[in-house]
């Protein structure tokens, strides 16, 4: 008589055995990540990578005899000097303490004193810009300006040239507009040249969080911890380099964007541009344009090159002379003409080629200094 028994399928464990095989190959896989983590943690330190950022620059202010701290209309705070101090020194350029001094005068500018009243047979080159040619972390001898002067004089011997740097930073091009019908035309200029950043097309340049310095945000992205990368190396690392891969190509996007037909940033620009030369014109003062670049990937596939296109384009049409700058930099990629590794502006090598750029140009072009 057969067995009624039924017969149960064979299996290979019961449930339960399944789901602590899971759990534990779950708890294992889990482990084994987190021991990779530690291990990696470990080994960025023991190799200094991902280590703390380092500090950015220290700005303080000293003013002049007289106490005062409030700016003038068209200069900063007159007699006042700005102390700028970095974390190092690596190019053995800075002061004691890794302090370079900007010092202004009487009438608020980054200048020797000047007369009002030009000299008796001197040319005046007029130059109008933002922190750039201001000369953040360069001594006052090595500005480009300063540069150019000497350069200018030694082609024309007998010849007594001033040049005047009317640059504050975070000026825009209305400011430096206004600058100049306000106070520059009063200096008598022979030339007047425009040093524009592709920040300059910015409008709101005193309020918070405007990036009125080129790279200024990110370059904090790039320098400023979380809370996380306080405690961990390897989280630091990752987190900055996400920073350059993702929020610096966002911020270059942003600035191209900012000169697009569409832009009403760049089409208010356009017009101070425009009203800069209209007034020139009117007192037959020559104007040149002179496009810097942002020191960043200048021998690769420069990411502002589209920006220097469209004001060089629009200048042009305007009979404005135009030297843009990009190319006046080869075998450099931008890094090594920075002030600092933390302060993209651009140190005094760069100060000199760009100053050799300017005279060549006006050497090239006798008629932008009477001659």
């Amino acid at each position: 008589m057969p067995d009624s028994t039924p017969e149960l399928p064979i299996q290979d464990g019961s449930a339960s055995d399944r789901g602590l095989w899971r759990d534990l190959l779950s708890w294992q896989s889990l482990l084994g990540t987190i021991g990779l983590l530690a291990g990696l943690e470990i080994g960025f330190r023991l190799l200094s990578i991902g280590g703390p950022p380092p500090v950015l620059r220290v700005d303080t202010i000293s003013p002049g005899p007289s106490g005062s701290m409030e700016r003038v209309d068209f200069g900063y705070i007159p007699d006042a000097t700005v102390h700028s101090v970095y974390a190092s020194d690596p190019r053995g350029y800075f002061g004691p303490g890794n302090q370079v001094d900007h010092k202004h005068s009487s009438i608020g500018l980054r200048e020797r004193e000047l007369t009002e009243k030009k000299p008796q047979g001197t040319l005046r080159v007029l130059g109008l810009g933002d922190s750039y040619l201001w000369g953040q972390g360069v001594r006052r001898q090595d500005l480009l300006l300063r540069q150019l002067e000497t350069s200018l004089e030694d082609q024309r011997p007998g010849q007594d040239i001033e040049t005047i740097n009317t640059a504050l930073p975070s000026m825009n091009t209305w400011w430096q507009l206004a600058l100049l019908k306000d106070y520059g035309l009063k200096l008598d200029p022979d030339l007047v040249i425009l040093f524009f950043v592709v920040n300059d097309v910015e409008d709101k340049v005193w309020e918070e969080h405007q990036s009125v310095e080129a790279f200024r945000a990110y370059s904090l992205m790039l320098h400023e911890d979380d809370t996380l990368s306080q405690w961990s190396n390897l989280w630091r690392w990752s987190r900055q380099n996400y920073t350059q891969a993702f929020s610096g190509k966002s911020f270059i996007e942003q600035s191209v964007d900012n000169f697009s037909a569409q832009s009403n940033q760049w089409m208010s620009c356009r017009t101070a541009l425009l009203h800069m030369k209209q007034t020139l014109d009117a007192e037959q003062v020559p104007f040149m344009l002179v496009i810097f670049p942002i020191f960043y990937d200048l021998d690769g596939d420069y990411p502002f090159k589209p920006i220097h296109d469209v004001v060089g384009d629009f200048a042009r049409s305007q009979d404005i002379e135009v030297l843009d700058l990009s190319k006046s930099f080869p075998g450099y990629s931008g890094p090594e003409l920075w002030v600092h590794p933390t302060d993209h502006h651009p140190n005094e090598i760069a100060h000199k080629i760009a100053a050799d750029a300017v005279d060549a140009h006006i050497e090239a072009h006798p008629e932008l200094l009477g001659r």
